[in-house]
């Protein structure tokens, strides 16, 4: 099947780059946000961009949104606000009233949850499953052992190292899940986190959504992860690793791109300097041989999968990326960049400055 193009902005030909079609994410979004939604936090409306884009925090990271249509902006901003508070309500580790913190509580036994997390979970497990567990939503009781306890904004450095990862590991194919009658039970032992798969699929089940109900092309970045939808075909991004990093341009016609980084969200623990990005394998945070990873797919999720793979899978990543038929940019321990797939080679930054369709700075959060 022939996926999105991915070009730069300096090289008049297209890329094409051949992506297989989505397995860990439903190509319509299983909820719908109220069409009359206020808006809950503060935008701000940028001036002097191509499109009309609006931007504000949420879940610690930066959220964009791009319409074609000046009068769905502030809309479109409110929908993609309850969305994301949905999400939030159903998946979120750190409420807890969330549902997932009472599947977690409730670790064991079954627990009643909404059709939102049903479908957050069958993503989770989906892209368990494509990347053979690489991408693992069981590490939730891993993340708190290393300190990721609370909002990202709230960690800082502590004196206490990280205790040992228990040698006995339940595996994400012991989650039980019945979409049927919406019963999630946690399996003893741990805990789920959906932060690999959630914010990507947010990004895909909004700019779907978006663009059908505004009837015009729209782009939902959350905190590096970017889903594009409608007929627009030459969405300029650039792609960086961190806030304020020279980037890349690159051209995407449709589908998603995300990032993943072991140089952001990371804290001491003790001696040791320690990351999000958990290993399944050691339940000890990623230490292979790529630092960076940023994937252009058919969906954001299947971008998000591919990216967090990369990261653990370390030597093994280029094999498995190209298998798995997609675009990537891969940055190794010492800043070396390899691209695969269709990925445009990196240009000289003078001659990034002198392109000036830049729609959406992007980088992982």
């Amino acid at each position: 099947m022939t996926g999105h193009p991915v070009r730069t902005g300096l090289v008049p030909a297209p890329i094409t780059v051949p992506i297989t079609a989505p397995t860990t994410a439903p190509t319509t979004a299983p909820i719908t946000a109220p069409t009359t939604a206020p808006i809950t936090v503060p935008i701000t409306v940028l001036t002097g961009t191509a499109l009309p884009t609006a931007a504000w925090s949420a879940w610690s990271c930066v959220v964009r949104l791009v319409v074609s249509d000046p009068s769905a902006l502030r809309p479109a901003a409110a929908d993609l606000q309850a969305l994301m508070n949905r999400v939030e309500r159903a998946a979120s580790r750190f409420q807890v009233s969330s549902e997932l913190s009472r599947a977690n509580a409730n670790a064991g036994r079954p627990t009643v949850v909404s059709r939102t997390l049903v479908e957050l979970v069958t993503t989770a497990l989906g892209a368990a499953s494509q990347s053979s567990g690489a991408v693992d939503p069981t590490l939730g009781a891993d993340l708190d052992r290393i300190g990721y306890d609370r909002d990202i904004s709230l960690i800082g450095d502590s004196e206490s190292a990280v205790r040992p990862a228990s040698p006995f590991r339940p595996s994400w194919r012991d989650v039980g899940l019945d979409p049927t009658f919406g019963l999630l039970t946690v399996p003893r032992g741990c805990a789920l986190d959906l932060g690999a798969t959630a914010k990507a699929q947010t990004a895909d089940w909004a700019a779907a959504q978006l663009a059908r109900r505004y009837a015009c092309p729209v782009l939902v970045e959350i905190g590096g992860d970017v889903a594009v939808a409608g007929d627009k075909t030459d969405w300029q991004l650039t792609v960086a690793e961190r806030n304020g990093d020279h980037g890349q341009q690159i051209t995407v016609r449709g589908g998603g791109v995300a990032t993943s980084t072991t140089t952001v969200r990371r804290w001491r623990r003790g001696a040791d300097l320690v990351s999000h990005l958990i290993d399944p394998a050691t339940g000890s945070p990623a230490a292979g041989r790529w630092r960076t990873a940023s994937v252009a797919a058919d969906s954001c999720v299947h971008a998000n999968t591919c990216s967090t793979a990369a990261i653990v899978l370390g030597d093994e990543a280029m094999s498995w990326l190209t298998e798995q038929r997609v675009a990537a940019r891969l940055v190794d321990r010492a800043g070396q960049v390899v691209t695969l797939g269709g990925w445009p080679q990196d240009q000289p930054p003078g001659d990034a400055a002198r392109v000036q369709r830049h729609l959406v700075r992007t980088w992982t959060c």
